[in-house]
């Protein structure tokens, strides 16, 4: 049996970059009423050798879409992340991303079940 790696890759990538984008989302209007600059997000780290927001944002998009990019050009490298993005940048990085996923189901790539049955609502465990 044979199977392809847009099967098995492209819903993974689509789910962890639109669940990135609520997060990224929530996280705008929680800070917001709280009167923080999102450009101090930006370079906040969960740990002191972690790499900050903008970096793990930018990995996000890289490797999904850019990953996707790659198997059509054969190059794929590590991430160059650009200096100075703001928050908004980070926001607009992903909703790029999620509407590239779009596109890819526009041009008839099989992106999960959301082809099929709209988003899925994670169960409580109660």
């Amino acid at each position: 049996m044979t199977i392809k790696l847009s099967d098995v890759s492209l819903g993974t990538y689509h789910q962890l970059v639109a669940a990135s984008l609520s997060i990224i989302k929530k996280a705008e209007n929680y800070f917001t009423e709280k009167d923080i600059n999102l450009n101090e997000l930006t370079k906040m780290r969960l740990i002191e050798d972690m790499a900050p927001l903008t970096f793990q944002v930018f990995s996000i998009v890289h490797h999904s879409v850019g990953a996707i990019e790659a198997l059509k050009s054969g190059e794929f490298g590590p991430p160059n992340t650009p200096e100075n993005l703001c928050f908004q940048d980070l926001v607009s990085m992903l909703e790029d991303a999620n509407s590239s996923f779009n596109m890819f189901r526009i041009k008839g790539l099989n992106i999960g079940k959301l082809d099929f049955a709209g988003a899925l609502k994670m169960k409580n465990k109660d």
